[in-house]
């Protein structure tokens, strides 16, 4: 039988012979490999992925001591002693995830990882997608308008933006607007964007031609006999027999905006017309005829005398104004023995000759221009006015001009008739004269 007290005296002994110094170390020793098996190490490898509307963490165990679970927040909102080393959580656009990470150890009262293992992400930002809008092409003097516009899977309020340097783009809405003219034919190289307010934009740079109205060829017709009604889309209720020559041109004419029509045919006079319309309107036609007489539409002559009758017709009954521009030869001026301020343009109304408001502009070598303002279109003549035939101008732009009737047909003045003497009351005064005669000489007998 082993002598129990003998062997612990012998461990007594053992341990006296074995420096102090060498105790503790031994003791430190395995205090610390203690301590080290119980504290793992912090998650490593701390990564994230995202999508509309996630972000995905993932991670692994650290490389010292074990890792038996781990506690995570997003945002404040902690699941402990989870198995998972991944973690997927919704995001609101523009939104964070904050993570907070521990690895934690089993042993003996169970121990976190220190330090610990954090990261905060944002979800991405959606660039808005803007719809194609492609080139534009507009004829001068209509409108271009079109409206720029945008989606954003973050829905966020876009804002539109551009770099033109006409019209007006509405920058909450995307409307673009531009009211072009004649000055504006050419190209025009523009961007149009979409802005989200978090950095996000999509654009698109787009080709905008502005053109001129297309003009349909022009047409100058001696008139026949059957020409009656025109033949070129605009009727006319001239006889064909008093028309010397008729010309027509067509133009797109604009609400507000003068359109300027030429004509190059002499016999009439007319050189160009500028017409004013109430309403967009394309391919209208105006036809000036060149009569041979007064116009049939007219009951009486003008007042004056005559240069030109003419008519001038158009294919819309909605003109709001127009200016007539013509020419008169200064010899004829000189021959009608005519002052050149004196030559109106007149208008037949229907039922009586209108005078226009007829301005002299211009003269050359060989003719005086002139311009005259109407408010529709009929049958016209150019006429030259005697001063006494001269109306004076109202403020209205027309006025009617009196007819003067011609002079009255002179006559050899008649003396004043003296009576006969053969007459009844001569004989009578002759009586009576002899009767009294007769009674002074009886009275100076006596």
């Amino acid at each position: 039988m082993v002598d129990e007290s003998a062997e612990v005296n012998i461990y007594r002994k053992s341990l006296e012979n074995i420096p102090i110094f060498l105790l503790t170390l031994l003791l430190l020793f395995g205090a610390a490999s203690t301590v080290s098996a119980e504290i793992p190490s912090p998650p490593a490898s701390l990564s994230s992925n995202q999508g509309n509307f996630w972000i995905n963490y993932t991670w692994s165990a650290g490389g010292v001591n074990v890792t038996d679970s781990y506690n995570v927040s997003i945002n404040g909102s902690w699941v402990n002693g989870t198995l998972t080393t991944f973690n997927k959580s919704t995001v609101s656009p523009h939104g964070w995830s904050n993570i907070t990470l521990y690895a934690y150890n089993n042993t003996g009262a169970g121990n976190l990882s220190s330090p610990v293992n954090t990261s905060e992400t944002q979800v991405s930002n959606n660039d808005p997608v803007q719809a194609s809008i492609g080139d534009k092409t507009v004829t001068a003097g209509n409108a271009l308008t079109f409206t720029v516009s945008a989606t954003d899977a973050d829905s966020d309020t876009r804002t539109y933006g551009t770099n033109a340097t006409n019209g007006t783009l509405n920058t909450s809405t995307g409307d673009f607007n531009w009211t072009t003219s004649v000055s504006d034919i050419g190209t025009y190289v523009w961007s149009f964007n979409s802005t989200d307010g978090f950095g996000g934009e999509d654009n698109e740079t787009i080709t905008v031609t502005v053109q001129a109205a297309p003009v349909a060829t022009s047409t100058s017709t001696t008139t026949n006999g059957d020409d009656s009604t025109g033949n070129d889309g605009v009727t006319t209720f001239e006889p064909s027999d008093n028309i010397a020559k008729a010309e027509r041109h067509d133009k797109t004419i604009f609400a507000d905006k003068p359109v300027t029509y030429t004509f190059t045919a002499p016999e009439h006079g007319v050189y160009n017309i500028v017409v004013t319309g109430e309403e967009d309107e394309t391919s209208i036609a105006l036809r000036v005829e060149a009569l041979k007489g007064t116009s049939t539409s007219a009951s009486a002559s003008p007042s004056g005398t005559v240069y030109k009758n003419l008519n001038v017709w158009a294919g819309t009954k909605k003109i709001k104004a127009a200016l007539i521009r013509f020419k008169v030869e200064n010899s004829w001026i000189s021959s009608s023995n005519i002052a050149a301020g004196n030559v109106k343009m007149v208008r037949w109304d229907g039922g009586k000759w209108v005078q226009l408001d007829t301005t002299q502009k211009t003269t050359d070598n060989s003719y005086t221009y002139y311009e005259a303002k109407t408010g529709g279109f009929s049958s016209f003549a150019i006429v030259g006015l005697k001063k006494v035939e001269i109306v004076p101008t109202e403020p209205e732009p027309t006025v009617i001009l009196t007819a003067v009737p011609p002079p009255a047909e002179e006559t050899t003045p008649v003396p004043e008739a003296t009576e006969d003497k053969e007459s009844p009351g001569f004989g009578a005064v002759a009586f009576i004269s002899a009767m009294a005669l007769m009674v002074a000489i009886r009275n100076k007998r006596r």
